[in-house]
């Protein structure tokens, strides 16, 4: 399979995942050791993260129902740089 096949299979199962609410499915789409950069920043995955009564005790009661399985993708930065809100990922 070529590069530019995997990334429509994988965009596919995402957004099928998405829409039916499948979430190991969702899970099933990141690798937690993927390796990327953000403006010339490398960074490594480590795990996948849910969202925590941290952002509910900042914001209000019951707003973290609406981010359950849709958290993020904790990851160790490996090289020094500026990461800045909207930088595109590339993957490694």
């Amino acid at each position: 399979m070529n590069d530019h096949q995997a990334i429509v299979d994988v965009t596919i199962a995402y957004t099928w995942a998405l829409d039916t609410k499948n979430f190991q499915g969702l899970r099933d789409v990141f690798a937690a050791d993927a390796t990327a950069t953000l403006r010339g920043v490398e960074c490594e995955g480590i795990e996948l993260c849910e969202p925590c009564t941290t952002l509910e005790g900042m914001t209000e009661p019951g707003v973290i129902k609406a981010f359950v399985h849709r958290g993020g993708l904790n990851a160790d930065i490996l090289s020094d740089g500026e990461i800045s809100v909207g930088d595109s990922v590339t993957p490694v």
